[in-house]
């Protein structure tokens, strides 16, 4: 709403417009239901009104990034200047029910018991929080959400389609994963960091759970970024294979010597 608002002020749209507009910003902050179009226009005690006004306030899309800007400069604001931005990464899904929901599907319920497989309608995003520290407390944070975009359910060919449109559904699968996307936000906000002179030494440190833990992302993380996330406790790791000074014949190393998993590593007492 704050985008649709600046949006519209800079094309010279009248005070009624933005009038409208602000109306609905106070709409979504008091509304106690679904936060539908008819829901914030049900808020303000407009039911018996022609409403077509405020459906065309809609028709455009809010750019999320021009939203959460703002509240990126306000996060740093807040942190000390040689503290790194520490942000919690992760995605959430918002159940819908409308079939012509843009970029909604079928998802796994997170939630559902392990002995049977719960299926909701809804749409996926993912998002980035920052930790801001507590001043009363050094061990305590609130997390303040900083970037946020929406990730497409993508439709599956159908059980006759040819191989060339199954190749190219797992080339778009490929590029619609969590990873990707989490690469993307990492860009956007170190990129945002580097714009300010005062900004760019400060290190993000990233956190995320196992779904985010893979090739996709640490390879490709920006520059000046650390990421801590989670993985099996019995993953298997390998060391850096040692480079040979002598060419050999056969294929390089890809994989050094084996060793001890998260789960051997905790349990041995005689590593600190």
């Amino acid at each position: 709403m704050l985008a649709l608002i600046a949006e519209q002020a800079e094309l010279g749209a009248d005070e009624e417009q933005q009038g409208e507009l602000a109306q609905h910003m106070l709409a979504h902050l008091i509304c106690n239901q679904r936060r539908t179009v008819t829901g914030l226009l049900t808020a303000l005690g407009r039911q018996q009104q022609d409403w077509t006004k405020a459906y065309r306030l809609y028709r455009q899309h809010v750019d999320e990034k021009a939203v959460f800007l703002p509240i990126l400069d306000g996060v740093l604001q807040l942190l000390p200047q040689d503290m790194p931005m520490v942000v919690a990464i992760d995605d959430s899904y918002l159940k819908k029910t409308g079939k012509h929901v843009a970029k909604a599907g079928w998802y796994r319920d997170p939630l559902g018991p392990q002995f049977h497989t719960n299926l909701f309608y809804a749409q996926r995003f993912i998002q980035l929080s920052a930790a801001i520290p507590d001043p009363t407390n050094p061990k305590r944070s609130r997390m303040v959400p900083i970037a946020i975009n929406l990730i497409p359910k993508l439709p599956k060919p159908a059980k006759g389609a040819s191989k060339e449109d199954w190749i190219r559904y797992e080339q778009l699968r490929a590029m619609n994963s969590p990873g990707v996307y989490a690469r993307r936000l990492l860009r956007q906000v170190r990129d945002h960091l580097n714009a300010h002179a005062d900004q760019r030494d400060r290190s993000i440190w990233v956190c995320g759970d196992g779904d985010f833990s893979n090739s996709t992302l640490l390879p490709k993380l920006p520059a000046n970024t650390v990421y801590i996330g989670r993985t099996r406790t019995d993953i298997c790791l390998r060391s850096v294979p040692k480079r040979k000074k002598h060419v050999c014949v056969g294929r390089p190393l890809a994989y050094g010597r084996k060793l001890s998993t998260p789960e051997q590593l905790r349990k041995d007492k005689t590593t600190p």
